[in-house]
């Protein structure tokens, strides 16, 4: 009976997490050994892969890959655009979070990006 509490409270024992985001034109790999090095002290890490235009270079779900949306400079720079790339981080984030603790029924697709150019041509 002593074995069969021990593996409950193992099973119970909560986890420390981690979920990494990258920063501006940046990926998860390229933070993987700092990612590493928080794993080994027993945190649980995820690290993302923003969709969102914000990273040099990300595979996408279908085999594409979206690269760096480069924002026009002076009187066509809209600010907006960083506020959408922030809104879809956070969708992405409680996402990551969601199906980590087992919430597996939401979904976020890349409906709203059609106007993203997925090929890196542009």
């Amino acid at each position: 009976q002593q074995q069969q509490q021990q593996q409950q409270q193992q099973q119970t024992k909560k986890q420390r997490l981690i979920v990494f985001s990258h920063g501006l034109t940046g990926t998860g790999e390229e933070n993987s050994i700092y990612c590493t090095s928080l794993a080994k002290k027993g945190y649980v890490v995820a690290s993302l892969h923003h969709r969102d235009g914000s990273s040099c270079r990300v595979p996408m779900p279908d085999g594409t890959c979206r690269y760096y949306q480069h924002m026009p400079m002076g009187d066509d720079y809209d600010p907006h655009h960083r506020l959408e790339q922030v809104a879809k981080r956070a969708e992405e984030f409680l996402y990551c979070c969601d199906w980590l603790v087992g919430d597996e029924d939401k979904d976020i697709s890349d409906d709203n990006d059609d106007d993203d150019d997925d090929d890196g041509d542009g």
